[in-house]
């Protein structure tokens, strides 16, 4: 690798970053990463299930995608980027991966336990405590119409988003040439 961005590793870092910042921000009401609850991992579990949860999904798979993403646009070293619409087509598509993990985390941290009333990832008692009426999934889903608050759409809706944004270096082959 060389010390210097070539100009496709530059775009793709321009849009992700942007797109990236959009989606972590649209999680800030959501009470994912509650740290403390680490220390008392016991006593909340539902807190440290949901840490983990969106240090993969927030995290780790980011890291891991932009360093695949950099890796593959390490070979455009003297191709003009910002000259071929079709190339920058996907790279957007490409760096917008950060909203397809975006609504899987929603659509994940909807899931309920097996009586149906209690959400697997938050513990109504520790927002009772903090005088909250309803856990922040649960906000979050009275503020969207009925037909956002199933979970299967954004399990399926951020998968297949996620799914484009890793397939679409392969149609580098085919556009850029």
């Amino acid at each position: 690798m060389t010390n210097s961005l070539n100009s496709a590793q530059t775009i793709f870092t321009l849009f992700f970053t942007i797109y990236f910042a959009t989606a972590i921000n649209s999680t800030k009401n959501l009470d994912l990463f509650n740290t403390s609850a680490l220390i008392l991992f016991k006593k909340h579990r539902k807190s440290c299930r949901r840490i983990i949860l969106a240090f993969i999904i927030m995290d780790l798979i980011p890291i891991l995608y932009f360093y695949f993403i950099m890796q593959k646009m390490e070979i455009f070293d003297s191709f003009e980027a910002h000259l071929n619409l079709p190339f920058l087509l996907l790279v957007f598509i490409e760096s917008t991966i950060g909203f397809g993990l975006y609504r899987l985390l929603f659509g994940l941290l909807m899931w309920k336990e097996k009586k149906g009333k209690e959400f697997y990832f938050y513990d109504v008692n520790d927002y009772l405590n903090m005088k909250k009426v309803n856990v922040p999934i649960q906000v979050a889903l009275d503020n969207r119409p009925p037909h956002q608050q199933n979970k299967w759409l954004h399990i399926f809706s951020g998968s297949i988003w996620i799914l484009l944004s890793i397939l679409s270096p392969i149609l580098f082959s085919f556009i850029v040439k």
